[in-house]
């Protein structure tokens, strides 16, 4: 039984490690994009006289 729960234990933290990689992953593809937002925004032509 003891080799079972050994397995088990080493099963779960590699478990833990993708999990962390895939919170990782969806924080910097947040920051991502929002950078690719603000720069969108930065190279959108300006409205002359919030008209045009």
């Amino acid at each position: 039984m003891g080799e079972i729960a050994a397995f088990g234990v080493r099963e779960s933290g590699q478990l833990d490690k993708a999990n962390a990689d895939k919170a990782g992953t969806k924080g910097i593809l947040r920051v991502c994009k929002s950078w690719r937002e603000k720069a969108v925004q930065a190279v959108k032509p300006k409205r002359f006289l919030g008209i045009f």
